[in-house]
């Protein structure tokens, strides 16, 4: 089979639609050239008039018959859509016998990325994906032509928090909530939606059949960084193929949209906000162990249960949520809970029975800014009942291997915590307070403070103890839970000009401007008397004219920017559906899997019907 290679290239830009918008112009100047010349030529007679148009009227049907050819060999073209984004719906690719999509790796990247994984210390983890991938290799030296890898999650398995047993692709962003599809799924997708027997509508080739096609990957890494970049490129992509009449665009419309929310929320600090009420809140001393050797250091009496002052409180003592503590509230998942820092107190409160006995507890309602949309909806549904912690701020970094391609991939920084008992005696010397700034991420440190507390005797030869105190209460607030919707991607059949509305606009002008220059030409004679009148409302239709070939030149000039954009164009080829399937799992140089958030758009169709699609998008 032919050899297919990925290109990161700007779409749009071409000569083709260039020259057919040229000829649509020099059609206009001609005209409007005539409309002149008719209006001082008129009062000199008919016959003078009549002499000196006809050589430019006969151009005007010579170029008009040449637009038409293309126009209606274009705008006829049926193809098959398939628009893949992320839903968090999607499961393992496999084709039509239910085995696992393979994708092609090409030795020398393998051994690339075994250097760059020696490098930084991740060789265990890279050995762990290839015996996987069920790849033998001695040292780095991969010997074989290329290697079929299967696709599935991009994290290994004892990596993964929460689904590592099920059969969902997507991960979930865990700062923005957003499943995630890297190039190599995404591309497996299409491939698995080609076997689909439950789409009816899918494109069904056979082995004989010539065929065409085009697929883009859009992608980039680190949302928060980039999530301005691919909601741009998302809604150029949206405005090339329709706008908001586009017939298959929804995933990308819908995706577009999302990010307009992650970027508002970024820049709003109050966006994720969940307002909770904590009952019981207290200081707490250390750890269980702490509690026993505290106890030694007080005498009996203090301890015992029919005392009334609050020493009985010991290991629990007085102390609240302060402005800029870091929380942790129910359980997110297998190793993690629910995080954000208290913006607000709105109140603190004592019981009076609490009061009465010397507890130290207080109720308190707070502002909690949790730092995802996953925390905030973990803390209005599952936090009553929920204990609420004060711990220390952290940043997390790290790399992992993709399971589909062996790169090593770099987690982007991200807010994390410790437990205050875990901290070590410096740190718990400086934990941060914090708060969220516009635009950012990360959060940012406002201060420290120390959470450490000495008791009994100190200096030469005393018995001083250090603990490292944490507040805590118990949350007493809860939110009705919402149901989950999400449908799967599916082919869709159309034609061109039902999905480019700028472009079915500037058909239709087009298509009046040449059967108006056809009429002009042929009556020019018998109607030369109404010529003048005719010409006036001409020149409105030009003008609409060039509002059309000005809005599709503007995407076809400057087309859709290259930055995370990557093209495969397969041109003409016998071999039917497997031929696509074929080049989308051998092709190379293709994307790379550090782009987790990527969305995947592919036509496909008859040779003889996506040839000039080719050619209209993705250039000469």
């Amino acid at each position: 089979m032919a050899d297919y290679e990925w290109a990161q290239v700007t779409l749009g830009q071409n000569d083709t639609l260039t020259r057919i918008a040229g000829d649509a112009a020099k059609g206009s100047a001609l005209l409007n050239a005539n409309l002149q010349f008719v209006k001082i030529a008129f009062q000199l007679g008919k016959v003078l008039l009549l002499a000196a148009t006809n050589p430019q009227l006969l151009l005007l049907v010579a170029i008009a018959d040449e637009i038409d050819n293309f126009v209606n060999d274009l705008k006829g073209t049926g193809f098959f859509v398939l628009e893949v984004t992320p839903t968090g719906n999607e499961v393992l690719p496999s084709d039509a016998e239910g085995n696992p999509v393979l994708l092609a790796l090409s030795p020398l990247v393998l051994a690339s990325q075994y250097s760059i994984a020696a490098s930084a210390g991740l060789l265990t983890e890279f050995n762990k994906a290839l015996e996987k991938n069920k790849i033998t290799a001695l040292n780095g030296v991969f010997d074989r032509s290329s290697y079929n890898v299967p696709i599935g999650k991009s994290e290994a398995l004892d990596k993964i928090k929460k689904g590592k047993d099920d059969d969902a692709l997507a991960l979930r962003d865990d700062v923005f909530g957003l499943a995630k599809l890297t190039p190599s799924q995404v591309i497996a997708q299409m491939i698995a939606a080609m076997d689909d027997k439950l789409d009816d509508r899918r494109p069904q080739f056979s082995d004989s059949a010539d065929v065409a096609a085009i697929i883009v990957v859009i992608g980039f890494s680190d949302l928060t960084k980039n999530a301005a970049s691919l909601q741009e490129v998302l809604d150029l992509f949206v405005g090339f193929f329709g706008g908001e009449n586009g017939l298959f665009t929804k995933g990308f419309k819908g995706l577009s949209e999302g990010l307009k929310e992650v970027l508002d929320n970024l820049s709003d600090t109050e966006s994720y906000e969940s307002e909770i009420e904590v009952q019981d809140v207290c200081t707490v001393r250390g750890s269980s162990e702490d509690r026993k050797i505290l106890r030694q250091l007080i005498s009996q009496a203090q301890w015992n249960e029919q005392a009334t002052d609050a020493s009985k409180y010991y290991y629990n003592t007085t102390g609240e949520f302060e402005v800029g503590d870091l929380v942790i509230g129910p359980v997110k998942d297998a190793e993690d809970k629910a995080i954000g820092y208290v913006s607000k107190v709105t109140t603190t409160t004592t019981d009076e029975d609490d009061a009465n006995i010397g507890a130290p507890y207080v109720r308190q309602n707070l502002t909690i800014s949790c730092l995802s949309r996953i925390d905030q909806y973990d803390f209005d549904n599952f936090g009553a009942g929920a204990l609420l912690q004060k711990v220390a701020y952290f940043k997390k970094e790290g790399s992992y291997i993709d399971q589909n391609s062996m790169e090593k991939i770099d987690y982007p920084p991200k807010n994390s915590y410790k437990h205050i008992n875990n901290l070590t005696e410096s740190e718990a010397a400086s934990v941060s307070k914090v708060k969220r700034e516009s635009g950012n991420v990360l959060l940012t440190i406002t201060g420290t403070e120390t959470v450490l507390e000495t008791h009994g005797s100190v200096g030469p030869g005393g018995t001083g103890f250090q603990t490292k105190n944490s507040v805590q209460g118990k949350i007493v607030k809860s939110k009705e839970v919402t149901k989950k919707q999400a449908p799967p991607p599916n082919f869709k059949a159309v034609k061109l000009e039902d999905l480019l509305e700028d472009l079915k606009r500037f058909f239709a002008q087009i298509q009046i401007f040449t059967d108006g220059m056809r009429a002009f030409a042929a009556d020019a004679i018998e109607s030369i008397n109404n010529l003048l009148k005719y010409l006036e409302t001409k020149i409105e239709e030009l003008e609409e004219l060039n509002k059309a070939i000005q809005s599709i030149l503007k995407i076809f000039t400057t087309g859709l920017p290259s930055a995370g954009v990557f093209s495969l164009s397969i041109p003409s080829t016998t071999g039917g559906n497997n031929a696509i399937k074929d080049a989308l799992a051998n092709a190379t140089n293709g994307p790379p899997n550090n782009l987790d958030y990527s969305v995947g758009f592919m036509m496909m169709g008859g040779a003889a019907a996506i040839d000039p699609l080719l050619s209209l998008i993705s250039g000469d």
